[in-house]
């Protein structure tokens, strides 16, 4: 199997996996970003925790960094729209989250969800944030959007 396979089967199976246990844990529950670093010519690096060579963590803590920035609900309201919003609780660092997504450790994103620290954006939310024109800082783990309230 190629890489480039194994990489789409990959995604597809954490997102499975991430649709399930957010269904699972919320039954009953009812813009633009800041750009990357990257020059739109220039091809971007790879992603995936599949990579041949992986990232330590803290140079992928410090692109996560550099690839974190402010955004406001007006913004952020498109990616809702599409289901790709997860919320991270002010107990959980932002860039954890991001990091164990990326690594595809999914002990730590299952437990993340069990205990309530990573959810997905829902429509109380959505409202909550449109009625105050929250402000988040977020990063963008394709295809989720991770955000925490300022």
């Amino acid at each position: 199997m190629d890489k480039t396979a194994w990489l789409v089967i990959s995604g597809i199976g954490l997102f499975l996996v991430g649709q399930f246990a957010l269904l699972y844990h919320t039954r009953g529950m009812q813009g633009r970003m800041r750009r990357p670093q990257t020059p739109p010519h220039e091809p971007r690096q790879d992603r995936s925790a599949m990579s041949e060579t992986p990232e330590s963590s803290e140079d992928l803590r410090n692109r996560l960094r550099q690839e974190t920035g402010p955004i406001g609900w007006e913004e952020l309201q498109r990616h809702f729209a599409r289901g790709a919003v997860l919320r991270v609780d002010a107990s959980l660092d932002l860039l954890d989250a991001a990091e164990a997504l990326v690594r595809d450790d999914r002990d730590a994103v299952a437990a993340y969800l069990e205990a309530g620290r990573l959810l997905r954006a829902t429509t109380e939310h959505a409202r909550d944030w449109a009625a105050r024109q929250a402000r988040f800082e977020a990063v963008v783990v394709a295809p989720w959007v991770l955000v925490r309230e300022h």
